[in-house]
C-alpha cells in the first residue's frame, strides 16, 4: 500500500499582481471540498482538501505571491508545511516571447539570495505527465 501523501498550493489571491492564481483557487475551490484549518497566513485560514485514500491537499491564499517575499513566507513554511511531500506555487508567468498554453514547472526560491527549493524529479516528472494526461481527456 502507498503511504498518504501530503502536498501544499501557494495562490496570490491578488490580482493586481498575478492575474491568474486567484482564478486557479477559485475553479478548485468549485471542483472540491475545501475545509478549513486551524492555520492561518496572511490572515487566512488554510484551507484542505482529502481525497478517497487519505492524501491530503492544503491550499493558502496569500497577499504576495510566495517568490516576491521569500522572506516572510519561508519560516511560514518551515514552522507548517516543511513534513509534506511536495509544495506548489500557482502563479502567472509572462514574457515578449512566451508562446500561449505553456506551463511552466521548477522550484521556486529567493533570487536575490540565490535560495531555492529542491525538486524531486520523480514528482516533477509525474506532475507533468499526469497534467498531459488530463489535457488529453
Amino acid at each position: 500500500m502507498a503511504s498518504i501523501k501530503k502536498t501544499v498550493y501557494f495562490f496570490c489571491m491578488n490580482l493586481n499582481i498575478d492575474p491568474v492564481a486567484g482564478h486557479v483557487f477559485k475553479a478548485l475551490s468549485e471542483m472540491y471540498s475545501l475545509n478549513e484549518t486551524d492555520i492561518k497566513i496572511d490572515n487566512t485560514p488554510v484551507l484542505k482538501h482529502s481525497d478517497d485514500i487519505g492524501n491530503e491537499f492544503y491550499f493558502v491564499k496569500t497577499n504576495k505571491v510566495l517568490c516576491h517575499d521569500y522572506t516572510h513566507y519561508l519560516p511560514v513554511i518551515n514552522h507548517y508545511f516543511s513534513d509534506f511531500d511536495m509544495a506548489g506555487l500557482v502563479t502567472w508567468h509572462e514574457g515578449q516571447n512566451a508562446p500561449d498554453k505553456i506551463l511552466s514547472v521548477h522550484t521556486t526560491g529567493d533570487v536575490d539570495t540565490g535560495y531555492f527549493g529542491n525538486a524531486d524529479p520523480f514528482y516533477m516528472h509525474n506532475l507533468l505527465w499526469s497534467l498531459e494526461k488530463i489535457e488529453l481527456m
